[in-house]
């Protein structure tokens, strides 16, 4: 895959006020289910709010699924920014430079789990020893 293959960021967007970074966890769902389904637990509109990740390229296919499933179509029903963002290298040395925006979308429908650099690649070159034992859950 190769970052001239994505689109970049909709620069149609105006500038969110409000920026959640998705881990795709339980804390980071649970917090995007609420605002979404609990107005009085937030203080801005969802027109306001972008929701970023940013792809390590070692996600689990099951996260995929149930991001496709339980949350994406909530998102794209409400109308909210999703961004979704990996890297390209191992340094990136200026704004933009080395980051590939995957989707920018008020109706997302696919996570990308992909990217041209991944966590492990950088773990790797970096002569970090991966985790490979233990329980993942």
């Amino acid at each position: 895959m190769t970052a001239t293959s994505f689109m970049n960021l909709n620069d149609l967007e105006p500038t969110p006020k409000v920026v959640l970074s998705y881990g795709l966890g339980e804390d980071s769902t649970a917090i995007i289910l609420r605002w979404l389904e609990d107005p009085s637990s937030r203080d801005f509109d969802l027109s306001e709010l972008a929701i970023v990740t940013a792809m390590t390229g070692n996600e689990w296919e099951r996260t995929r699924g149930a991001v496709e499933t339980l949350v994406l179509p909530r998102l794209a029903a409400a109308g909210v920014r999703f961004i979704q963002a990996a890297r390209t290298r191992r340094h990136v040395t200026k704004a933009g430079d080395g980051i590939v925006i995957l989707d920018d979308s008020r109706s997302p429908s696919k996570l990308y789990l992909e990217g041209d650099y991944t966590l492990y690649q950088e773990m790797v070159e970096a002569g970090t020893i991966p985790q490979s034992g233990g329980m993942r859950a």
